[in-house]
């Protein structure tokens, strides 16, 4: 679907928001001017924000819009019970212009380039089985122990090392060094890998590639592997959302 191309609902004329919009003016016509001028304000404000969401700022701007109409309120009047916003927070929210365009927001990946990115990571699983075998032998067995201070047995321990590893890849860092590897960090990996399924963990890696590609530097992405888990459900949690 192309990013530049705003979705409208066929039946947003005879939707109950509508309807109600339509009775509050009490002028035909006008209902569907208020629609198309709320939907390209939202459009345009998906540009740099979540599709949906329309500032204060940017709703007394749609007000401006709309002053040829000669209306007392717009924005109350598109604001529920009478229309299609919601208040949120300083601003407001359309959950019809959300679920219609979401393709708009700034980390959207279409199905096709989804699938893509998931057999990457599949395919990355796969090259980091022999290497995390590999470097289990060159660490201290002292550091692989399971919550009840027994140890973990060779398939545990290949599994938190190639998440440590797959992780690490993700975040763009460098190889770890042997001396990096602390019994908190694997520990915090033995967890993620028996709470989480390997499904979920490679749509983790997937979300946490297109974040970094669309939002480089934003201070609520981690950047270490040590951040990723250890607090690794917060993380899983973002991207269920």
């Amino acid at each position: 679907m192309d990013r530049k191309c705003l979705q409208i609902p066929v039946d947003f004329a005879s939707r109950t928001e509508f309807r109600l919009l339509e009775r509050a003016i009490g002028k035909p016509g006008v209902a569907a001017v208020l629609f198309l001028y709320l939907w390209r304000a939202l459009a345009y404000a998906a540009e740099n924000g979540r599709p949906g969401a329309l500032s204060r700022d940017q709703s007394v701007l749609l007000a401006e819009d709309l002053a040829f109409l000669e209306l007392q309120d717009p924005i109350a009047l598109l604001t529920t019970p009478n229309g299609f916003l919601v208040l949120e927070g300083d601003g407001y929210f359309c959950p019809l212009f959300s679920a219609a365009n979401k393709h708009l927001a700034s980390d959207f990946v279409p199905i096709q380039r989804q699938a893509g990115l998931a057999r990457g990571v599949v395919m990355k699983r796969r090259s980091l089985e022999g290497v995390a075998q590999q470097q289990s032998l060159l660490l201290d067995p002292a550091l692989f122990k399971r919550p009840d201070r027994s140890p973990m047995s060779p398939d545990e321990i290949n599994r938190a090392i190639m998440l440590i590893k797959l992780l690490g890849g993700y975040l763009g860092r460098r190889a770890r060094l042997n001396s990096e590897s602390s019994p908190g960090l694997i520990a915090d990996a033995h967890r993620a890998d028996r709470a989480y399924s390997e499904d979920t963990i490679n749509r983790f890696c997937s979300w946490l590639y297109v974040q970094r590609q669309s939002h480089a530097g934003h201070p609520g992405l981690p950047e270490t592997t040590e951040q990723v888990l250890h607090d690794f459900e917060r993380y899983v949690k973002a991207v269920e959302n």
